[in-house]
């Protein structure tokens, strides 16, 4: 069992402030700070299309040209032929939009996705196949703490411009941009949170995605955990002995835990991993995911009525 043991206030407050400033909440409440138009809410809200699409093709191309294959088109290339498709036209309407994308946006990124799958999913070349010829197995559970850009985010609840989203991702799939373009509005006002509270405005309910989905992809083929997940499969792990723990990147670190509960729920896994196989857990953490990871670690240890 994890046991918390006592800590000092000083030392619990002074690990909870660095991680609150770490992801904008003020120390004298959970109120959400907006530092201006640089602020990471803000900033993550008005992310375009174009910068999308010439992210995911240009991580394809750098690929294809790593593993030896040949393109016609280079990234800067691609990302030029986006930025002059004009976006006025799906600026109004959805079905404007839907236009666009299947003319436009869809072809370039199947033109390198079946190239690209092929390269990468060759069994051989895989670090995890070499290694299981060699012996490797699975030994330690293993749980996967995903940063801001790769955990996904569903609606649960909506308001009348977004109903037809119930359970899809309006962030970390090609459904954001789907959505970004018909309404970008109404995106933008699903993905914030309201000021004084800092969770989801009333009538509006967003939360993470679960499972291995939650941050295996984030736009298509642009892989994240993916690859790592299927080494890790060939030299014998599975659903039984890895987990993926997402979260709402948008939230307070204690309103997290207030919310959904959310470090309480990654202590029991982490018990039940360790209960089930009797090996230590190994937590693996990307990006904003190594700042919950050290949270997390302060609020174990520490009493209750600080956590």
């Amino acid at each position: 069992m994890l046991k918390r043991r006592k800590k000092s206030n000083k030392t619990t407050c002074s690990a909870s402030a660095s991680a609150r400033a770490a992801i904008g909440v003020s120390n004298s409440s959970d109120e959400v700070v907006h530092r201006g138009s640089g602020g990471a809410t803000r900033a993550m809200v008005r992310i375009s299309a174009v910068l999308i699409a010439s992210l995911v093709v240009g991580r394809m191309t750098e690929s294809m040209k790593r593993n030896g294959h040949k393109t016609n088109v280079t990234e800067n290339g691609w990302t030029d032929t986006l930025q002059n498709m004009s976006m006025d036209a799906f600026e109004s309407t959805k079905s404007s939009y839907d236009e666009f994308y299947q003319k436009n946006v869809q072809p370039l990124l199947t033109s390198v996705t079946s190239k690209l799958n092929a390269t990468l999913s060759d069994e051989k070349s895989r670090p995890g196949y070499r290694l299981a010829q060699e012996g490797a197995k699975a030994k330690h559970p293993i749980i996967f703490i995903p940063g801001f850009i790769t955990a996904g985010l569903e609606v649960w609840g909506a308001e009348e411009c977004a109903k037809n989203l119930f359970r899809q991702r309006i962030w970390g799939s090609l459904t954001m941009a789907q959505s970004f373009f018909a309404d970008r509005n109404c995106w933008r006002k699903h993905l914030s949170l309201d000021r004084r509270s800092g969770l989801d405005p009333e009538g509006i309910r967003l939360r993470a995605a679960h499972g291995f989905d939650a941050a295996d992809y984030f736009i298509a083929t642009f892989w994240v955990f993916a690859k790592l997940i299927e080494n890790l499969a060939d030299v014998g792990y599975d659903g039984e002995r890895m987990s993926m723990m997402s979260f709402d990147w948008r939230l307070g670190y204690r309103n997290l835990e207030k919310r959904d509960g959310y470090f309480t729920k990654l202590k029991y896994t982490i018990e039940a991993h360790h209960e089930t196989t009797g090996e230590k857990v190994v937590l693996i953490s990307h990006s904003m995911g190594g700042t919950v990871t050290h949270y997390f670690l302060q609020w174990v240890v520490a009493e209750k009525r600080y956590g």
